[in-house]
């Protein structure tokens, strides 16, 4: 599924949630600014710089350091919550100071540098959010889950666990003991894509886990042909662990997270993706007739919507029922085709496609030819490559010249020891025996429409951010896209919390929160976010092609594509819509 956005284009700044923030200072000249005031004390930092959205009550605020004539520097850094007073936090000799304690709501943060003769003037970064989670305190509300704990630490003592990139280890999932594993049968949360507890009967005979040989290896070559294509092609989930956290749009994401974020930063560069794939076993589980322990029956047997949010909180939305241990290698080959016309971009992509399939062999075995390594050459391609399982070391330093060498280097390192899991099956949890008149929704909370909704939004923020790196490039950027990039980040995190579920609403309808709502954003409250979004950031103007191409090429493009009906209601209806065909 593709969505189309205003011709107004959705940009932002790139999409890293660091924030470091320059304003102009008196002397704006790095050699001016070099000098420091002896009557107003030290240089104002040049910098200051922390996330601009977290989850969490705990960041870091830095900045660089103030230059002086007149001995040491002292720091100060002041924050304000909202449209409240500044009030100092920090002063010290440090450029960096660990922030705690924060709930929920806009904040800024600004600093400069004293000395003897007094103090220089303030560097001050942009809002910033933070936004909590609501505890749904389970423990007390649900006593038992701490006999629970117990079982699934001693299930969890008897069994094999499982290392896999395919999710994360979510706050809640604590019957690995902290061990970095996840276990079969273990629940799974589809919105943050994330392994939660056990909660099915781990305890009862019929439970049991069966192992299966496989030893087979597979791969494909294929030209990403969309975003949704691509997030297919190296097999990573659209859900909320692709939100923007204290490590940014492009910081430190795990496995797979990190191999779709580092390939959606132009709409513009063309993508042929290689999956290879060994699976060694087949892992599943079996279940008693009564999958859910008691405690659970009793709960959904109550039929009350927090009881089911209580159960989804502890459970997640399905359970992990079977996965398979191997290796896999992800080689994405790269160009630009902002260098051609679309015509000869995409001629040039569906050839390197075939030329790259006559290359490889499952086996690992290679034979590249002159032909194949002139076109290499000819469209400058980059080679970038993950892997799931296997030496990650032999794929350094990888490129177009080596890449069939380092394809066999990989394929030969994986061996038993460092198998991981690489494909893995979820299955809803059984209606109980006692509820089962009743329909599946009936019993347990419905994720569907806040998983679409996610997906929505998700999928126009990396367009947002693909067309910014472009917007940008031509220095287009200004801070109501930082500001828009933010309220996409609050939108997203209403459909990933079920105590916000009644504000996660498809874009279309959706308005901002404001500053002062519990999921709070920094654009005012009320707004719709795709009609200021259109209103206050705008596209770059068409260009004509020129016969040298040896710059970025605007038009042909997303700039003079009409609307395509693939979603009417997401497109702006105010606006005309755009549709890059290029990369979907």
């Amino acid at each position: 599924m593709l969505l189309c956005l205003s011709s107004l284009l959705l940009g932002a700044c790139g999409t890293d949630l660091e924030v470091a923030s320059e304003l102009e200072s008196p002397c704006p000249d790095e050699g001016c600014a070099s000098i420091s005031n002896e009557l107003l004390g030290p240089s104002v930092p040049r910098e200051i710089s922390h996330v601009s959205y977290t989850s969490k009550p705990a960041f870091t605020v830095s900045w660089s350091f103030s230059l002086s004539l007149n001995g040491p520097v002292t720091y100060e850094l002041y924050e304000q919550r909202g449209n409240g007073a500044w009030q100092m936090r920090y002063r010290g000799l440090g450029r960096s100071f660990g922030v705690t304690g924060r709930t929920s709501g806009v904040y800024r943060y600004r600093v400069r540098g004293c000395n003897s003769v007094g103090c220089g003037g303030y560097r001050t970064g942009s809002q910033m959010i933070v936004n909590l989670p609501p505890d749904m305190k389970l423990y007390s509300q649900l006593p038992f889950l701490a006999a629970h704990d117990q079982q699934n630490a001693q299930y969890a003592s008897t069994q094999v666990g499982f290392r896999s990139d395919l999710a994360e280890l979510s706050a809640t999932s604590s019957s690995s003991a902290g061990d970095g594993l996840f276990y079969l049968g273990q629940g799974f949360d589809l919105l943050l894509d994330a392994y939660s507890q056990f909660c099915l009967n781990n305890v009862h005979p019929d439970f049991r886990v069966k192992k299966v040989p496989v030893g087979s290896s597979s791969m494909s070559i294929n030209l990403s042909t969309s975003t949704t294509h691509l997030f297919s092609l190296l097999d990573v989930s659209m859900s909320g662990a692709l939100s923007f956290e204290d490590g940014g749009y492009r910081g430190e994401l795990a496995g797979g997270k990190a191999r779709v974020i580092h390939q959606v930063t132009d709409i513009y560069q063309k993508l042929i993706v290689l999956r290879w794939s060994y699976e060694a076993e087949s892992w599943s589980l079996e279940t008693p007739i009564e999958q859910l322990k008691p405690e659970f029956v009793d709960l959904l047997s109550l039929r009350d919507a927090n009881q089911q949010k209580w159960f989804r909180a502890r459970c997640g939305d399905k359970y992990v029922n079977s996965l398979t241990q191997g290796a896999k290698l992800y080689m994405v080959f790269r160009f630009d085709g902002k260098r051609f016309s679309a015509q000869e971009s995409e001629s040039a992509a569906l050839s390197l496609e075939a030329n790259l399939k006559t290359s490889l062999n499952a086996n690992g075995t290679s034979q590249v030819s002159a032909q194949t390594r002139e076109l290499l050459e000819k469209l400058n391609v980059s080679v970038e490559a993950y892997s799931v399982g296997g030496d990650p070391l032999t794929l350094a330093g990888i490129s177009q010249f080596n890449f069939d060498s380092v394809f066999q280097a990989f394929v030969n390192s994986v061996k038993p020891a460092n198998h991981r899991v690489v494909t893995q099956t979820l299955r809803d949890y059984e209606i109980p025996l006692s509820l089962s008149n009743y329909s599946y929704f009936q019993i347990f909370t419905n994720y569907n429409p806040m998983l679409q909704n996610l997906k929505n939004w998700i999928l126009l923020d990396i367009q947002r951010d693909a067309r910014c790196d472009l917007l940008k490039s031509y220095g287009q950027w200004t801070e109501d896209c930082l500001k828009g990039h933010q309220d996409l980040q609050t939108a997203k995190t209403a459909c990933m919390n079920a105590n916000f579920w009644n504000e996660c609403r498809h874009p279309s309808v959706y308005e901002t929160p404001g500053p002062d709502a519990p999921n709070p954003g920094v654009i005012p409250e009320g707004e719709n976010l795709f009609s200021w979004l259109g209103t206050r950031i705008h596209q770059l103007e068409k260009n004509t092609r020129s016969q040298y191409k040896s710059y970025h090429i605007v038009d042909n493009g997303i700039f003079d594509k009409d609307c395509e009906p693939i979603s009417a209601s997401v497109c702006l209806p105010e606006a005309e819509c755009v549709i890059d065909t290029l990369s979907g």
